[in-house]
């Protein structure tokens, strides 16, 4: 498979951009609000979605940081499926699909990260300027369910297509 081949598919490309779109939204947002922040803003919520610890303004950067490093991070691993661990084991009739399937999840589980520090930056800012408790007790077991419930899927679908 050519690396032309391995990137073409338009889903991956679509959603590929749609994650690399709400990554740069998420530097622009947190850009702009950076100066209408109180001086100091939550930096860690509890089980609950509770904050429980502050700190400067200036680590709101943090999140946007930890967001391109795990998006570059994941479009890096997806550059070499043949270098990570299947459900089956890999046939040259069966590798096409099953690195498609890979790269499958680590964009939909990138775009699942990206939207969770949405979350948690928009919740930061609302919590820091009062207009909210805590992300609510949703937030974690939701982010949990997406993350299990897409690994689950693609692992199925790879038994299935074998």
């Amino acid at each position: 498979m050519t690396d032309r081949e391995k990137f073409s598919d338009p889903i991956h490309l679509a959603v590929e951009k749609g994650g690399l779109a709400l990554l740069l939204l998420l530097w622009i947002y947190v850009g702009f609000i950076y100066m209408d922040l109180p001086e100091s803003i939550p930096v860690h919520f509890n089980g609950k979605g509770e904050p429980d610890s502050s700190g400067d303004k200036s680590m709101i950067f943090i999140l946007p940081l930890l967001a391109t490093f795990l998006f570059g991070g994941l479009n890096w691993l997806k550059q070499y499926p043949e270098h990570l661990n299947y459900p089956v084991r890999i046939t040259e009739e069966n590798a096409a699909r099953q690195y498609r399937n890979l790269r499958r999840m680590i964009l939909v589980l990138n775009t699942i990260i990206i939207l969770t520090f949405w979350g948690i930056c928009i919740g930061t800012v609302l919590v820091a300027n009062g207009e909210a408790d805590g992300l609510g007790v949703w937030f974690i077991p939701l982010f949990i369910f997406l993350l299990l419930g897409t690994t689950f899927y693609f692992l199925f679908k790879g038994y299935k297509i074998g």
